[in-house]
């Protein structure tokens, strides 16, 4: 990672990798790179004028530190390469001001690096074949912490906490991106719910406690209201309504009650 970042400042300031080799054998390909290149230190323009390439070859490929540009003659990736592919640690530049550092293998973001994203939010973390994939956290573009935990796929999935903007916080099991399984949603007023979660609601068995901790419900849950079975505890810790209920409203009791 410490690589990477150097080449990217370098490269941000405009040293160029041939001054920082100080190779007097460069070698210049005005009009693209030939089918069967030079091995040694190398620039080479598009035929329009625009840099191409500026790194090392060795046995016909790019081997070694080297940085491709496109045809605008934006920068588009620096770092390591090893026949041809990028293996290794690099800096990969998108064209809508995204930007990747971080490990690579196989030509894609592969094991320990950063993305981030051109409105200043950024992930830190595990990537697999240019994705998301386990552990990682990811920030707003202030700096605050808006999750971390496992990712799959782009998507949170298995057990992470989730940080709201106005306080209130989800610690438990994702999905596919959705609160799915195991969790305990706390709000910012200290009332909080724990149980059962489906595809992002509140769905099975679970308990919703008030802010003064004692009033409470306790009981069966389905999209996100109380449905089934269930016991509402007053101020005081009495029962107040046990019986059925049906989409967040009390029907009464049950038949074994």
């Amino acid at each position: 990672m410490k690589t990477s970042f150097i080449f990217y400042t370098l490269f941000l300031f405009g040293i160029s990798l041939a001054h920082l080799c100080a190779q007097n054998d460069t070698i210049i390909y005005k009009h693209e790179i030939p089918t069967k290149p030079k091995d040694g230190y190398i620039i080479a323009y598009f035929s329009g004028g625009a840099k191409m390439f500026e790194g090392t070859y060795k046995n016909g490929m790019k081997n070694g530190i080297g940085a491709i540009y496109d045809e605008g003659g934006s920068l588009r990736y620096q770092g390591n390469f090893v026949n041809d592919v990028k293996e290794g640690e690099g800096v990969q530049h998108f064209a809508g001001g995204d930007r990747y550092e971080g490990a690579f293998s196989n030509n894609q973001s592969n094991g320990q690096g950063t993305y981030y994203y051109a409105d200043g939010s950024k992930y830190v973390g595990t990537h697999k074949d240019d994705k998301f994939e386990g552990k990682g956290a990811f920030y707003r573009t202030d700096g605050s912490l808006k999750y971390e935990g496992t990712y799959r796929d782009n998507e949170f999935d298995g057990n992470g906490t989730y940080y709201y903007e106005d306080g209130s916080r989800y610690e438990g099991s994702y999905q596919m991106g959705k609160r799915h399984g195991k969790g305990k949603y706390t709000y910012s007023d200290g009332s909080y719910y724990e149980g059962d979660f489906a595809n992002g609601k509140r769905e099975g068995k679970g308990k919703f406690v008030y802010p003064d901790g004692v009033k409470r419900y306790e009981g069966l849950w389905k999209g996100d209201k109380q449905h089934g079975s269930g016991i509402l505890y007053d101020t005081n810790g009495k029962i107040k309504n046990q019986g059925e209920w049906q989409y967040g409203q009390f029907r009464g009791k049950s038949g074994n009650d």
